[in-house]
């Protein structure tokens, strides 16, 4: 088969067509064309485009374990020494005070 429909595509993610629609509709899945009045993809392009994203999600999450382990060793603190992105605790406050003239 040269084409691949919303079906095919589903099932190949073992994911619903519905949760395709929302990565199309996301961005995070090309546009199919449409032969007629029905979305297709060409078979090999959209599985490339996804073995490719998959490996792309792949590498940054390894870097990231990497950053996170070279912080760790460095003593910077985590995320999970963090609450929000920002480092629990109180804030301190500084106050820029002019005394005299400049």
């Amino acid at each position: 088969m040269l084409y691949a429909d919303y079906e095919d595509v589903a099932q190949e993610l073992r994911v619903t067509t519905k949760t395709i629609t929302n990565l199309v509709d996301r961005g995070e899945l090309p546009k199919p064309a449409k032969l007629g009045r029905k979305p297709l993809w060409v078979r090999h392009e959209i599985f490339q485009y996804i073995e490719l994203k998959l490996s792309i999600d792949s590498k940054i999450k390894e870097l990231k374990e990497q950053l996170s382990e070279e912080k760790t060793m460095l003593g910077a603190p985590t995320s999970s020494d963090t609450e929000g992105g920002r480092q629990s605790g109180k804030r301190k406050r500084v106050r820029l005070t002019h005394k005299g003239q400049f």
